[in-house]
């Protein structure tokens, strides 16, 4: 199985995402994913960072919109919830990370 999205890529400029000065330049590229069929509601957003440690700010645009960490909770990797949509979705709810589908 697999989960159907929707994938939309924001670039940011290492000084739009309040990364440490005095580093040398890079871009961090936001990734926001909308889930689709069973697991619609679902929103998710993730940043690859050029190293480890790094304390990267949520852009204001992102903020409000966040309601848990994810990342290192294997139920929320793709391939899960594509195995077991109605699982992903009870625990998105208990998470408060479901939206009203108005997209």
């Amino acid at each position: 199985p697999y989960a159907l999205k929707i994938r939309y890529k924001v670039t940011l400029s290492a000084d739009e995402g309040g990364v440490l000065a005095g580093e040398r330049p890079w871009q961090l590229v936001w990734e926001l994913d909308n889930f689709l069929a069973q697991l619609r509601g679902i929103f998710m957003a993730e940043i690859e960072t050029p190293k480890k440690g790094l304390d990267i700010p949520i852009p204001h645009w992102l903020a409000p919109l966040i309601v848990a960490e994810v990342t290192d909770r294997p139920e929320f990797y793709n391939k899960n919830m594509a195995a077991d949509p109605q699982k992903a979705r009870a625990l998105a709810y208990e998470l408060r990370a479901i939206h009203s589908p108005s997209i």
